[in-house]
C-alpha cells in the first residue's frame, strides 16, 4: 500500500505539471503606448494613450460595447459591413484586448500614425487588429506592422486616430482549410497524459500482482 500511494502521488504531480498554463485568451483592458509617430515624425510634447471611453463614434458606441462584452463578431457584424482583409473567417476571431480609443492628452487629432503599445497577454504572433476609423466610419480587420513577442508589444499604422482592439485566431483551420495556424501544445499534452495514465495502470497491476504473492 505504501508504494501504491507513492505511485498515485507521482501520477497526480505529473498530470499537474503537464497541464498548460495559458493567458492568451484573457482579455486585457489597458496597454501603455510606448511610442507614437505622425506623418513620419515622433510625437513630442504630447502623450498618446489608449482610452476606455469613446468620442465621436456615433451609433457605433453600442457596437463597441457589444464587442467588449464578448458578443461574437459574427453576430455583431451580421447587419454591419466589415472589411476583413485576412484569410480567416469572422467566426475564427476572438478578442485578446478590449476595444480602446487612441487619443492624445492635448486633444489634438493626429493622422498617418504609427504607434507601438503593450499587450501584456500576447502569446502568439498570429494576431490581428479590429479597427474602427472615426473618419471613414469603417470597420476593418487588418494585420499589424509587427509583433514583438519577447517584449509583448504590437506596432501598427493608422490613417487616423481610431478605435482598436487585438484579435487572435481561435481555430486551427483557415478558410481554405489548408493552412495550419495553431500549435501542437494540446496534442502533446494529451499524449503525455495518456502515457502517464497507462504507466499508472501498469504500476497498479504490478503492485496488485505482487501483493497476492
Amino acid at each position: 500500500m505504501k508504494y501504491f500511494k507513492t505511485i498515485i502521488c507521482l501520477f497526480l504531480s505529473l498530470a499537474f505539471l503537464a497541464t498548460p498554463v495559458t493567458a492568451a485568451n484573457s482579455i486585457q483592458r489597458r496597454g501603455r503606448v510606448l511610442s507614437a509617430y505622425s506623418r513620419g515624425k515622433k510625437i513630442t510634447g504630447d502623450t498618446i494613450r489608449l482610452k476606455n471611453t469613446f468620442t465621436g463614434v456615433g451609433n457605433n458606441l453600442a457596437t463597441i460595447k457589444d464587442i467588449n462584452s464578448g458578443v461574437p463578431l459574427t453576430k455583431v457584424f451580421s447587419s454591419k459591413k466589415i472589411n476583413n482583409t485576412t484569410k480567416y473567417s469572422l467566426g475564427q476571431f476572438k478578442l485578446l484586448t478590449r476595444l480602446q480609443e487612441i487619443r492624445s492628452d492635448s486633444g489634438k487629432f493626429y493622422t498617418d500614425m504609427m504607434i507601438t503599445w503593450e499587450v501584456n497577454n500576447l502569446m502568439s504572433k498570429n494576431v490581428y487588429l479590429l479597427v474602427y476609423d472615426k473618419v471613414t466610419k469603417e470597420w476593418s480587420i487588418v494585420k499589424p506592422e509587427s509583433v514583438d513577442l519577447a517584449n509583448k508589444t504590437i506596432t501598427a499604422k493608422f490613417a487616423h486616430m481610431s478605435v482598436v482592439g487585438v484579435l487572435y485566431v481561435s481555430s486551427n483551420k483557415s478558410v481554405n482549410n489548408n493552412v495550419k495556424t495553431g500549435d501542437d501544445t494540446n496534442v502533446v499534452m494529451y499524449i503525455l497524459l495518456a502515457t502517464i495514465s497507462l504507466l499508472a495502470l501498469i504500476s497498479v497491476f504490478i503492485f496488485r500482482k505482487h501483493s497476492k504473492l
